[in-house]
């Protein structure tokens, strides 16, 4: 999801922070954020919902 892919890359832990419903989109053929990080993205965040779009990309 970031240029980096290490604990110390952007944004981090800070995403366990946010406080709000995040809906996290991702598309099939997105080339700049992997299904896996978009699943990993939702598995930190509270309230936070997956929605993954067949065909789209990340422009969707």
């Amino acid at each position: 999801m970031w240029v980096r892919c290490d604990e110390n890359s952007y944004p981090g832990a800070s995403v366990k922070n946010i406080q709000c419903s995040l809906p996290v989109v991702n598309g099939d053929n997105d080339m700049l954020v992997s299904r896996q990080q978009a699943f990993d993205l939702k598995e930190q965040v509270k309230d936070a919902r997956l929605l993954h779009l067949l065909f789209a990309t990340h422009t969707l």
